[in-house]
């Protein structure tokens, strides 16, 4: 670990990047809370900086099956019923109907009520199984009286011992509430436990609501191993530089944390109507760039689809970046493999990290011209 804190020391301002030192006393926060990217003075975040100087150093990460890289699949469930008030009380109704009659009131309603519920994760899964890939599902565990309330945890239990049984991960997505608070964010990583029958590992704030460090702070004390919240939420990139897995350093205490931070770089509703406003040709363009800069890394792209997400230009959208990083020697895998197989070999990979080199010349310009483009 130190040989990696102090290669990235060596320049200062991508230490500045890597331990989001704005962040600590930011001068604006978005209606959620939310530091967003507007307002950072990061202004290259399709370059993970941190990592192509580590890279020029001689970091280089290796992966099962001699991958090249990896991208790290992962499903935030906000919601199993669609709509509010009428719509998603009448799809909670049909969720109870015998087949036959839900056939019938399709057919004498109009309505297509295959649609008025998102419970597709063994449609994720098959897809995902088809290109010899894995994810991790993102579920919520809220009160009734909570913010954005969808559904229950028990509601979805079934689901959640399928996901486990399939080989596939179960992880919390925290509340509103949950990210700068560590009792609430105990109390749902609870819920969700007792319902699973085993302890949950991973996290993913809602809204990817992260203050730093404090989030990290309560992520330790709340008993989970890694985070996948750290991105921004109006724009696609390596927020902080990396397009590896890290452990923070706290600037307030001049402490590493021992939790593992898996940054997410590519969220669907980032690219749409909701921030970036792109067409599905568009989306591709940039999520094409940032696989080749991830790649000339040796990195991990962490990738969030909503279950949401799973039809029409987007589900094909999807598929592609199966294919794609099939194609160019990916591991496709979930965040608990990820960090399973990282943590007990990423000493021995900082070890080779040569701390004489220069950052500036030699073979990390040509590193970055080459292989990681405009």
């Amino acid at each position: 670990m130190k040989q990696f804190l102090s290669a990235l020391e060596l320049d200062r301002e991508i230490w500045d990047v890597f331990t989001l030192k704005e962040e600590y006393s930011p001068w604006i926060r978005d209606r959620h809370g939310r530091f967003p990217y507007f307002a950072s003075s990061n202004r290259e975040l399709l370059l993970p900086r941190a990592s192509m100087l580590l890279t020029r150093m001689g970091f280089r990460p290796d992966y099962p099956e001699n991958k090249k890289f990896a991208i790290c699949l992962t499903h935030d469930v906000d919601g199993i019923y669609c709509g509010r008030g009428r719509d998603r009380a009448f799809s909670r109704i049909v969720e109870m109907l015998p087949q036959g009659v839900i056939s019938a009131t399709k057919r004498m309603l109009g309505k297509d009520i295959g649609k008025l519920n998102w419970r597709n994760m063994n449609k994720i899964m098959e897809i995902e199984k088809s290109y010899g890939a894995q994810s991790t599902f993102f579920f919520m565990a809220l009160k009734k009286e909570q913010r954005d309330f969808n559904y229950s945890i028990s509601e979805v239990a079934e689901e959640l011992h399928n996901i486990v049984d399939m080989g596939w991960e179960v992880g919390l997505h925290g509340s509103h509430e949950a990210y700068n608070n560590t009792i609430q964010m105990k109390k749902e990583k609870t819920l969700l436990e007792r319902t699973l029958g085993s302890k949950v590992c991973g996290y993913r704030g809602h809204y990817l609501k992260f203050e730093t460090p404090i989030t990290w702070r309560c992520l330790q004390e709340a008993g989970f191993n890694y985070d996948t919240t750290l991105g921004f939420a109006d724009c696609v990139g390596f927020r902080n530089g990396m397009c590896h897995p890290f452990r923070p350093f706290d600037l307030d205490t001049h402490k590493v944390l021992p939790i593992l931070e898996i940054p997410l770089v590519i969220m669907d509703a980032t690219m749409t109507d909701s921030y970036m406003r792109l067409g599905v040709s568009d989306c591709w363009r940039l999520i094409s760039l940032v696989l080749e800069r991830t790649a000339a890394c040796n990195g991990v792209l962490t990738i969030l689809w909503h279950n949401t997400s799973f039809e029409g230009e987007f589900l094909s959208l999807f598929e592609k970046v199966l294919q794609k990083g099939r194609e160019m020697n990916a591991w496709l895998t979930d965040c608990r493999s990820l960090a399973a197989w990282w943590e007990p070999r990423v000493d021995a990979w900082y070890d080779k990290i040569r701390l004489q080199s220069n950052p500036e010349t030699g073979e990390g310009n040509a590193l970055e011209e080459e292989s990681l483009g405009d």
